[in-house]
Order: C-alpha cells, then sequence, then structure tokens
C-alpha cells in the first residue's frame, strides 16, 4: 500500500512553507504482540515516516529514525526504532508524567479532530516511561491528567532502542468516524550532541505547532459514542470524597458504564473504589463515586477510569496532593475575649456533611493538662465551624483546646490545640 499521497485540498488553503505530508494509517495484516521486538509482519515493511529533518542546528548526521503505525479494529499500533551510537548514554531519569521531554525519548501529537486546535501528547523514553496530556489549544500547557492507556515495551539494544505501543483509539478525545486526524512525530536525543528531530518538512519553531501536523487518513475505527465532558477528583479530604464525570451517549441505545477509582499507599496497596451506571440513549449524566483517603496517601497516584464492556473508554490521573485533615487549623491560636463577648476559634471541617448527623464536642484544659475547665458542643450543619470561649473565671493565659468529632454518638477524629486568651484591647 502506498502511505504518503498529495493532500491537494490542504495545499490550496495555506501557504506554500506550510505544506504538509498526508499519510494513509494501514490496517494491522496480523496479530501484534507488545515485546518491544520488530518481529512482527507489520514492521517488516516499509516505515510510515522514515524521515525526519533537523529542529535544531547540527554539525553531524542524524541517527536514522524509523515510524511504523497500523491500526487493529479498536487500537492504534505504533513501532519506532531509533538508531543511537551510545545506548549506554541514553538519558532516562523521568518518572510518568514528569518531565519525559528531557530525556531521550520519541513523542507523537495527535489531533483527532482534525481541526488544529488541541491534541494529544505522548512521550516515551527509552526505558518505557510516560507522560500524556491534552493541550487544550495552541501555546497551553498540556494537561497531564489525561491517560492514554498505553500498552507498551521498549527494549535497549547495542546500536538502537525500540518502542512499541498500543493505545485504545477509545482513550483518545472524541472523533467522528471518517474524520481525517492530523499529527506529529518527534524525537530528542541528549546522549552526545544535543538533537531535536521532526517528522515535518515545513518550518516549525516549536514541536506543538498544530497549524504545520501533517495529515493521518483512513482511520476506521468506530467510535464509542460515549464522550466525557468534564471530570473531577473532587475534594480531597482525609477519609471520604466524591468524583463527579459528566457523561454524553451519543448512542440510538442505553449504554452501561462502570468508572473505577484507584488510589496507591506508600506500602504499595491500591485501595479501589467502582460504580456501574446507565446512561440513557442520546442522553447526558453525572455519575459520581465516593473514595477515601488518609493523610498517609499525601502524594501518591489516584487514577479514575471509565469502562465499557471491560474496555478502557477513558482514563485519568494525578497526584494527590494538599489532603485535608477531618479537622482543619485553627484560624489564630491567638484569641481575645471580653466582658461580655466570648473568645471566638473558627476552623474548616473537611468532610462531606451531607446526610450525616455530626457533632463538634470541645474541651478546654489548663496549659499542663491536668484539669478540665470548660466544655461544650454543638450540631455540625456546614463545613465552616466556630467556637464560641466565654470569659466566665478564665483570665490571659495559655490553654489546650480540645477537639472532636462524633458521628452517630462514636468518636470520628480528635485534635488538640495550645492557644493563648487574652482581654480584647477595648475592655475597660
Amino acid at each position: 500500500m502506498k502511505h504518503l499521497i498529495p493532500c491537494l485540498l490542504c495545499l490550496l488553503s495555506i501557504p506554500l512553507a506550510a505544506q504538509f505530508n498526508s499519510y494513509i494509517l494501514p490496517k494491522a495484516t496480523g496479530k501484534i504482540v507488545i515485546d518491544g521486538k520488530l518481529d512482527d509482519g507489520d514492521w517488516r515493511g516499509k516505515p510510515l515516516i522514515s524521515e525526519f529533518h533537523p529542529f535544531n542546528a547540527v554539525h553531524s548526521e542524524l541517527p536514522k529514525t524509523s515510524v511504523w503505525m497500523v491500526q487493529e479494529d479498536d487500537s492504534l499500533v505504533i513501532t519506532a526504532e531509533c538508531m543511537e551510537e551510545f545506548p549506554n548514554a541514553l538519558v532516562k531519569k523521568a518518572i510518568h508524567d514528569g518531565s519525559v521531554w528531557t530525556d531521550d525519548h520519541v513523542e507523537f501529537f495527535f489531533d483527532t479532530a482534525g481541526e488544529r486546535k488541541s491534541c494529544a501528547q505522548i512521550l516515551v523514553n527509552s526505558i518505557g516511561t510516560i507522560a500524556d496530556g491534552i493541550i487544550a489549544r495552541q501555546g497551553t500547557t498540556p494537561d497531564w491528567g489525561w491517560e492514554c492507556g498505553a500498552e507498551l515495551k521498549t527494549a535497549i539494544l547495542t546500536d538502537r532502542w525500540i518502542l512499541e505501543m498500543r493505545i485504545p483509539f477509545a482513550s483518545f478525545p472524541p472523533f467522528t468516524q471518517g474524520t481525517d486526524w492530523t499529527f506529529h512525530v518527534a524525537r530528542s536525543r541528549y546522549t552526545m550532541n544535543t538533537m531535536h528531530m521532526t517528522s515535518l518538512k515545513g518550518r516549525i519553531t516549536g514541536f506543538h505547532e498544530m497549524q504545520l501536523f501533517d495529515t493521518l487518513c483512513g482511520i476506521k475505527c468506530e467510535p464509542t459514542g460515549i464522550v466525557v465532558l468534564s471530570q473531577s477528583f473532587g475534594t480531597r479530604f482525609e477519609g471520604e470524597n466524591q468524583a463527579t464525570l459528566d457523561l454524553k451517549n451519543d448512542n440510538d441505545s442505553e449504554r452501561i458504564l462502570t468508572v473505577i477509582i484507584d488510589l496507591a499507599s506508600p506500602t504499595g496497596d491500591i485501595s479501589t473504589s467502582r460504580k456501574e451506571f446507565t446512561i440513557p440513549p442520546k442522553g447526558q449524566m453525572t455519575a459520581t463515586v465516593n473514595w477515601k483517603c488518609m493523610l498517609e496517601n499525601e502524594g501518591m497516584p489516584i487514577s479514575m477510569r471509565l469502562e465499557m464492556n471491560g474496555k478502557r473508554l477513558q482514563s485519568f490521573s494525578t497526584l494527590l496532593n494538599g489532603i485535608l485533615p477531618t479537622l482543619g487549623d485553627l484560624r489564630q491560636n491567638v484569641l481575645s475575649f471580653g466582658q461580655s463577648s466570648p473568645a471566638v476559634a473558627e476552623y474548616t471541617i473537611n468532610l462531606l456533611i451531607a446526610n450525616r448527623e455530626l457533632t463538634m464536642q470541645w474541651e478546654l484544659w489548663t496549659d499542663d493538662g491536668k484539669s478540665l475547665l470548660l466544655s461544650g458542643h454543638t450540631a455540625v450543619l456546614s463545613n465552616q465551624q466556630k467556637l464560641r470561649i466565654f470569659r466566665s473565671f478564665l483570665k490571659p493565659d495559655f490553654y489546650r483546646l480540645r477537639r472532636f468529632l462524633i458521628e452517630n454518638g462514636k468518636p470520628m477524629v480528635a485534635r488538640e490545640d495550645r492557644i493563648a486568651l487574652t482581654s480584647s484591647p477595648w475592655d475597660k
């Protein structure tokens, strides 16, 4: 099959300097095993892309780079062969969704709408570390929360390194059957002389110049008809939280979907929350899934994926940073009271409180913690709380304030703070 064809219509609408190539995406001829080897039949023929151009000035010959792409019924399969004179010097330090662009890597940009306005960006280094995100519009930073769901394998040999990767079509941003994609393949090499290479023939100033992307034609995958309009992990409270997905079903019949949330722990364990939903035909809905975390989950990976009939449609991930303790810090630890006005301690309860029977109990102790001086309780009706301490027999001094959150008569969490009580400057 001839892969490279003129894109006459596009050439009529853009300047000569912006001419680009159009490639036909062939069908896979047989079963492809993702093993980092070039022994599958589809990789024995002519590469889809074998001509790369220097992005920056170089004083030596570019190392050869070859890229094959084929389509399976539900996936895009990519293989890249990167010739390398110094494989032992390959830079490979980045972590998932980290600065893979500073490693020896190949990267792929796919604009599935064909509008040259937004695209998916996928970078993979020589040991298979991946960074994948969505560039919402030209000039913006990628949203690294998107996950392409790739199955991949790399291999470092004596004179090259190889990437083999399968990406479900359903993981890509929504696209219409028959729409031609635009795309770009690039490679960066840092082993000796820094080199950046591009598959684009037009003169570019950056890898994200979508108006100069080439065209990828002949994609036959049938879209799932399920569109993720928005997604959020919600609050990041110690304890229970609620994630949401706004979904749209473009199909003529209902679809049964499953939302799965996985949260890693420092010990390597994974806690999983899942919920099944039925979305009506030609309808929209907001799916909600409750998930829990503890303070020790701080900085751990969390992912959310949407599945239909056991197949991944979309996935999102991030690091769980900024977990808020159930009982928030006091807004201030120095409180003033007057003869008739109380000292007010303000704080936040970081908890989903809807439809829960919550009570806040508190105790004021001497600074040495030996004597209980005052106590009280109040119903929790909102996340913002105020605790009032009347002067009574108290004098300005340091004290211990203990707070207890109670649910259905059972203690949930407790916290102690050292506070200073002072006389109001307006008190005579």
